[in-house]
């Protein structure tokens, strides 16, 4: 798994998720994945998903049919498949263990989420920080030293994409080519 988690909201993430379906999707057959918190009130963030919650947490497949959803846009972008999971902390390890029933542990899956990285250990961690989210620099501070790869957003030139090339798949495994 390449797991990809941020300081925050408009970082990034699903501009370098997208980048990298894009220059790998095509060769390999790659899963994409979304987790994120319940949190009420956030469903202009992450979309509406219409299945109910099941025990604090839901797994949804995407269809494609929102194209503004960050999981459209992983199909779009070359993804097999693309999974949406919304859970509750202390549900999110059944929703795991739920999520490896559907697809392979061994796959090859790409995915959004920082809170994540608290469960599991993925193959290659990058965390992108915002500068100016100073709010949440305290609950970053502790994914630091679990990134394989720390990027800082740009929010002037929002360039994102360029670092899909720091990355890559061989043998079915992700791996960094630069940590710079």
């Amino acid at each position: 798994m390449l797991m990809i988690g941020g300081s925050g909201r408009n970082v990034g993430k699903t501009t370098l998720i997208c980048a990298i379906l894009r220059k790998f999707a095509s060769a390999n057959s790659i899963i994409g994945l979304k987790v994120t918190g319940i949190r009420p009130g956030e469903e202009d963030s992450h979309g509406h998903h219409t299945h109910p919650l099941t025990e604090n947490y839901s797994i949804v497949q995407e269809s494609g049919e929102n194209i503004r959803k960050d999981t459209a846009k992983m199909l779009q972008a070359g993804a097999r498949k693309v999974y949406f999971i919304q859970s509750t902390d202390e549900q999110l390890p059944l929703a795991m263990k739920s999520f490896f029933e559907l697809e392979d542990r061994n796959s090859i899956i790409i995915c959004e989420s920082r809170g994540l990285r608290h469960l599991l250990k993925p193959g290659v961690f990058i965390l992108i920080s915002n500068p100016a989210h100073t709010n949440l620099k305290s609950k970053n501070v502790e994914f630091v030293k679990y990134a394989n790869l720390h990027l800082q957003f740009d929010s002037e030139n929002h360039t994102m994409e360029t670092n899909a090339d720091k990355v890559n798949i061989e043998n079915g495994m992700w791996q960094l080519i630069d940590k710079k």
